[in-house]
């Protein structure tokens, strides 16, 4: 492609861009493993290896952090108890894995022993908890349930009533700090949590903060035709309170607006009709599901790994239903389109192209994205932040961005072109979904050679 520079010819050597059909690691989507601790015991429950032994799943950047609270069910949490806590989170954090965390009190089906006589005992233990919640919160990506409820998931509790749930909301909200999502079982309790059957609306001021921060976490993802409860019988026109559960189909669709917003994850289980590869994709796309249980069915990712993918699906033909689910869960940023304009008598070199995303759900953590110009031979580099907000860049669309580089100060005639996208508070990059060169620059993904003098 030769790109016009007044009397000058500049010629850009774009590297081939087709999508990878591999899948890709990215942080805050995929699926993810559970490793649970019981406080204040300094090793996994399971295994009885110390926290700084264990191993964890690779290439996976989520995990699934239970703790259980029971020891202190009638007491405060101690020292003890605090410093447990703060290894665990200090160790994902070495491992750069995002945590999805559930504190609860029982792992036996049997919560109406194992919690707290009082409320205000689960309160307290949020605010004790409160300051390793903020410090840890850029390796916090979601806070599931209330701490209340059989495994966590906020059944099978004392404190179900309205005022309970959007009292431990409330209070769970103010002891996260602003930064981490939080997620209840279903979109009924949503609206229970949000005190509205609405969804958030960002332009208006009075929005309440907790409806544009509380997402979804279903343990029942695709079990039967309410996901084994998660949805009820009743039609919004019919429901009376936000608690009303409503039919399949308009939760659904209820999903597929809010979580534009937040996240939404969980596990299959059950092999159902339901969870049939034809029937579960576009379920998955609906309720842009971000991570899901590795473990949690096999034989329901045994169907998906059966489905063999058609002439029709292009690309993706050959593999297998497991693998595209794999690729797709999440956001997965496609470039194509990329342009480059040597303005006129300075040194300002403009780059533009597109971003799909095709993967179900969003970014929600809003990312540095940069591209730039380097110099491979010296390491010379320019670069410039694009003005994006990639939370905006939704499924199934395509955003285009831009960004003005001033290359006074490489004197190479011939340079790499790279784009590179971070979480800026953690540090952890982004990957994209394209088959492109990622050697010269660093981590950076290169995307062609830029002859600065034709």
């Amino acid at each position: 492609m030769a790109v016009a520079n007044g009397k000058i010819r500049v010629k850009w050597a774009e590297y081939p861009m087709e999508e990878t059909r591999d899948i890709i690691a990215n942080p805050f989507c995929g699926f993810y493993s559970i490793y649970r601790f019981e406080a204040p015991r300094e090793v996994l429950y399971s295994t009885n290896e110390k926290i700084t032994d264990f191993c964890l799943t690779p290439h996976e950047t989520l995990a699934l952090v239970e703790i259980n609270l029971r020891a202190y069910q009638e007491r405060q949490l101690d020292d003890a108890a605090l410093k447990m806590v703060e290894r665990v989170f200090r160790r994902f954090k070495s491992e750069r894995v995002t945590m999805l965390l559930r504190f609860l009190y029982d792992w036996e089906g049997k919560n109406i022993q194992a919690e707290p006589k009082t409320l205000s005992a689960i309160t307290d233990h949020m605010e004790a908890l409160s300051p390793l919640l903020k410090e840890y919160s850029p390796y916090i990506f979601v806070l599931q349930g209330l701490f209340i409820g059989n495994w966590g998931e906020m059944h099978n509790s004392r404190y179900l009533s309205v005022n309970s749930v959007c009292r431990l909301a409330d209070k769970l909200s103010e002891c996260a700090g602003e930064n981490t999502f939080l997620a209840v079982r279903s979109p009924a309790l949503w609206r229970v949590v949000t005190r509205s059957f609405n969804m958030p609306d960002l332009t208006d001021p009075h929005t309440p903060a907790l409806a544009l921060r509380v997402g979804l976490f279903n343990d029942g993802m695709l079990a039967s035709g309410t996901d084994f409860g998660t949805y009820g019988d009743l039609r919004r026109i019919e429901a009376k309170l936000p608690g009303d559960k409503l039919i399949r189909e308009e939760e659904l669709l209820f999903q597929q607006k809010l979580c534009l917003f937040v996240p939404n994850g969980g596990e299959t289980i059950n092999p159902d009709p339901q969870n049939d590869f034809e029937r579960a994709l576009p379920d998955l796309k609906t309720m842009r599901v971000s991570y899901l249980n590795s473990g949690y069915d096999t034989d329901v990712y045994d169907k998906w790994k059966a489905y063999k993918l058609r002439r029709s699906w292009g690309d993706w033909r050959d593999l297998n239903g497991y693998k595209y689910i794999a690729a797709h869960i999440g956001y997965r940023f496609l470039i194509s389109d990329v342009k480059l304009f040597r303005k006129s008598g300075t040194d300002i070199v403009t780059v533009s192209m597109n971003i799909e995303n095709t993967g179900f759900a969003p970014c929600y953590r809003r990312l540095k994205v940069s591209l730039g110009l380097s110099d491979a031979s010296s390491g010379a580099k320019a670069e410039a932040e694009v003005n994006t907000d990639s939370r905006l860049w939704r499924p199934s669309e395509t955003t285009a961005i831009s960004a003005d580089i001033d290359a006074k100060d490489i004197k190479a005639s011939r340079l790499l072109v790279y784009i590179n996208a971070l979480e800026p508070v953690s540090g952890l990059r982004i990957r994209f979904a394209n088959s492109f060169a990622t050697v010269g620059v660093s981590e950076d993904s290169v995307l062609g050679v830029y002859a600065l003098r034709g």
